[in-house]
This record gives structure tokens, sequence and C-alpha cells, in this order.
């Protein structure tokens, strides 16, 4: 668990300057706790936000 904490810091650390104020670090919650894989997280993601303007 604490690998998969640190993988999805190091990413959002590294994009953090797309994101912009944003805290994504909730929608990895069942990636951390080992219930599902980064992909399908970031497939949904994308699915529910693709081209949606702030």
């Amino acid at each position: 668990m604490e690998e998969r904490k640190q993988i999805v810091q190091d990413a959002l650390n590294y994009s953090a300057g797309d994101c912009d104020g944003q805290d994504f670090s909730d929608i990895y919650d069942d990636y951390i706790l080992g219930l599902r894989e980064l992909a399908d997280i970031n497939r949904e993601f994308s699915e529910k936000h693709a081209g949606e303007v702030m």
C-alpha cells in the first residue's frame, strides 16, 4: 500500500502544473487500497471528464 501511495504522489507531483489548484489524489484511493488498477481509474475519469472545461 505504501508503494502505491508513493506512485500516486509521484505522478501527481509530476503533473501538478496541469492541475492548478486541483487535488485528484482521492480518486486513486481504490488503487492505493488494491481494489482497482490505475488504467481503469484513469479511463473512467477520462470518459466522465473528456472535454470538460473548468
